[in-house]
């Protein structure tokens, strides 16, 4: 697993105190995004898979504490840095699941990646971190790109991006949970030369479907209520 960087984003200030965690503003735009991020949260409002949402006051955004952090973490807790294929079945359903919810509620999330996964005491899943979150009205709706460059969609360097691309970043991260590493090389920026699977990787119905998110036509990508009934 490799650690992402987001030149996009200032960081916000992250605090962890008695079974919460603190996101703090340090800039005017850091301000904005956790904003944004309030919105889409008592938007969104209580879902099992989504990061709960407890407090905004005064540039500092409060979720629940997640005891096991997010997925790159927990990945890394393993010798081979690789978490079980056991165990991801259930976690790609529940982030299909929070998805398809976040769909269903007409918002984008536009940064899905391994950090803005996170895992409860229980480790079930809650995505999180949704400051470059948008809502929308359709799913062809075009966007300014935002997210983590290692991780663009071939739309991205077309210069927009669609709620669509969610599914990509999807693609993207089933890929490099089973695999552990990204299914592309970050200057291919036609995103047409793939990497092929490790041997031995991932049933061929998982490598199929990773296959289907990573196709560079964004209508050609299976929605997230259908990619479910694929991984139930």
């Amino acid at each position: 697993m490799i650690l992402h960087s987001n030149d996009t984003q200032e960081q916000e200030v992250v605090l962890h105190h008695s079974g919460v965690v603190i996101k703090r503003a340090t800039s005017s735009d850091s301000i904005s995004r956790l904003q944004i991020e309030k919105s889409i949260y008592e938007h969104l409002g209580s879902h099992p898979y989504i990061a709960k949402f407890l407090a905004y006051k005064e540039g500092e955004l409060t979720l629940a504490f997640c005891a096991h952090k997010d997925l790159l973490e927990y990945a890394g807790t393993f010798p081979d840095q690789l978490i079980p294929e056991n165990e991801l079945s259930g976690i790609c359903q529940q982030i299909a699941s929070a998805m398809a919810y976040c769909h269903y509620r007409k918002v984008t999330h536009r940064d899905l990646k391994l950090e803005n996964v996170f895992l409860d005491s229980e480790k079930q899943v809650r995505v999180g971190d949704f400051g470059f979150a948008r809502r929308f009205t359709r799913m062809g709706q075009k966007f300014e790109p935002a997210g983590t460059l290692e991780l663009y969609s071939p739309e991205h360097f077309l210069g927009y991006m669609t709620p669509r691309t969610d599914l990509w970043s999807f693609g993207v991260l089933m890929f490099e949970l089973y695999a552990g590493y990204l299914p592309f090389e970050t200057n291919d920026i036609v995103r047409n030369k793939p990497h092929t699977w490790p041997e031995g990787v991932g049933t061929p119905h998982i490598q199929a479907l990773v296959e289907s998110l990573l196709s560079y036509n964004p209508k050609h990508r299976p929605l997230f209520k259908y990619i479910l009934l694929n991984l139930n």
